[in-house]
C-alpha cells in the first residue's frame, strides 16, 4: 500500500464510534460521535475518505438510533461511504484459509475443554451460592458463557461485518480503522495497513491543520 493510499482511503469499523477508548474528557457516547464525524467530514478537502461497508453501517445505525439526536445519527449516514465489498471477484490465499480453519479447530477443542470443566464443576459443588436468585447451574453457566465467548471470539474474525471489513479494505488498497483485535490480527493476515480507533481522530485534526 502507498503512503498515499494510507492518508486517503479509510474503512472504518463500529468500534471507531462507540468504545470508551475513542471518548476524550469524559464524554458521552453521542458526544463522541459527533466529534468523529465532524472531523471526517472537516477534513474531506485534506483527501482523507472513509468507507464502511453496508452490514457495518447498518450495525452502527442500529445501535445508534433513538440514542443520539437526529442531526448526529444523520451525520453517521453521511459522513461515511457506503460501499459492499465485490465478495465473487476478492480473492484470498489458500493459506488464510488453511489458517483461519485451523485456529478455529483449536478454539472449539478449548471450547470443549471449559465445557467439560463447567460441569464437573457443577458436579463437585456442595453448598447452592449465597444469592437467593442463583442456583449452582446459573453460577456455572455465567462462568461458561464468559469464558466461552473469550476462547471463542477474542482475537478472531466471528462475524460478517467484520469479514466485509477486510475484504472492501483489499477491494480499495485501503487502511483498516478498528478497535477490535480480532479484525486487527487479521488485517495483518491480509497485509492491510490498519490504524487503531483510538489514534484516528487525532490523524484526521492533523489533516485539517
Amino acid at each position: 500500500m502507498t503512503e498515499e493510499n494510507f492518508k486517503k482511503k479509510f474503512v472504518v469499523d463500529t468500534s471507531l464510534f462507540l468504545t470508551q477508548h475513542v471518548r476524550k474528557n469524559g464524554e458521552s457516547m453521542e458526544e463522541a460521535i459527533d466529534r468523529i464525524t465532524g472531523l471526517i467530514i472537516n477534513s474531506r478537502d485534506q483527501g482523507p475518505t472513509c468507507f464502511m461497508p453496508p452490514s457495518t453501517h447498518d450495525e452502527l445505525l442500529d445501535i445508534t438510533e433513538n440514542k443520539v439526536s437526529d442531526e448526529v445519527h444523520q451525520d453517521l449516514k453521511t459522513s461515511v461511504i457506503r460501499k459492499g465489498p465485490k465478495r465473487y471477484d476478492i480473492k484470498v490465499s489458500g493459506e488464510f484459509m488453511h489458517d483461519f480453519i485451523e485456529e478455529m479447530r483449536k478454539r472449539v477443542d478449548k471450547g470443549l475443554r471449559l465445557s467439560e470443566k463447567a460441569l464437573r464443576e457443577l458436579e463437585d459443588m456442595e453448598e447452592e451460592p449465597d444469592h437467593d436468585y442463583y442456583s449452582q447451574s446459573d453460577v456455572v453457566i455465567s462462568k461458561l458463557r464468559d469464558n466461552y465467548k473469550e476462547a471463542l471470539r477474542k482475537g478472531i474474525l466471528d462475524s460478517r461485518e467484520d469479514l466485509d471489513l477486510l475484504l472492501l479494505a483489499r477491494e480499495l488498497n485501503a487502511t483498516v480503522v478498528t478497535e477490535d483485535n480480532g479484525v486487527l490480527n487479521w488485517a495483518d493476515e491480509f497485509g492491510l495497513r490498519s490504524i487503531k480507533g483510538r489514534d484516528f481522530p487525532d490523524f484526521l485534526q492533523k489533516q485539517i491543520e
